[in-house]
């Protein structure tokens, strides 16, 4: 609950305590880096490089818990949080590893239910369009966001 009320110091301490406990859990260094970006975004902040480190170092330990060769759901997760931080190269990066990997699933229903590169290509177009790169916008709406 921490996360949600927006207590990101309460939040890192728990998942602190929880990571000990829970060493093979991906989604606690997620959540950490979650917290630690968001950290990071704060106004006044004394040392906002060492919670955008932190922030990296988290989504790294995530990605090795939650697959290590890679996957569709870590690019879009450490693209989000690289976005949220400013870090728009890296996110741009992230979006079209996402948009290039396949969806996770079993079955046909499962991978279309799992599938972000919708989203990834949503959340790369309003980056190239804050950027101002209309090139690239006109490519992802050409290319992932038009309805066939």
């Amino acid at each position: 609950g921490f996360l949600l009320t927006g207590k990101y110091r309460r939040a890192l301490l728990a998942l602190t305590h929880l990571r000990r406990v829970r060493q093979d859990d991906p989604l606690v260094p997620l959540l950490a880096a979650s917290a630690f970006a968001s950290l990071a975004c704060q106004r006044h902040l004394a040392n906002r490089h060492f919670f955008v480190a932190n922030a990296c170092a988290m989504l790294t330990c995530y990605a090795q818990l939650r697959a290590p060769h890679g996957c569709q759901e870590v690019a879009y997760n450490t693209a989000r949080i690289l976005h949220r931080l400013g870090l728009l190269r890296h996110a741009a990066a992230g979006y079209e590893r996402a948009l290039n990997a396949q969806p996770e699933g079993e079955t046909a229903e499962q991978r279309q239910r799992n599938d972000l590169r919708p989203t990834a290509a949503h959340n790369l177009l309003v980056l190239y369009k804050s950027v101002g790169n209309e090139a690239m916008v006109s490519r992802l709406l050409r290319e992932h966001l038009v309805i066939h």
